[in-house]
């Protein structure tokens, strides 16, 4: 059975016909190409930020070893 011979019927949408331009090389259009907004919108941020979390864990591990450097300090030793 063909892929034509379905109950479905088909839509064909062309596709859309873009001009395209060789793009001319020189020292100053390369520079000045760079840093213009015609190239559009940046990529979007789609992650946590990350530096939050490092320093959540760098006052963690701070913590963390004053609690074990004060726990040392201040052993008790009974004596009898």
């Amino acid at each position: 059975m063909r892929a034509d011979d379905s109950d479905e019927p088909s839509v064909f949408v062309p596709a859309k016909k873009i001009g395209v331009s060789s793009p001319s090389v020189s020292a100053s259009a390369s520079a000045s190409s760079s840093s213009s907004s015609s190239a559009g919108p940046g990529l979007p941020v789609t992650g946590d930020d990350t530096m939050l979390f490092v320093g959540a864990a760098a006052i963690a591990v701070a913590v963390g070893t004053v609690l074990v450097l004060v726990a040392r300090r201040r052993r008790v030793r009974l004596q009898a």
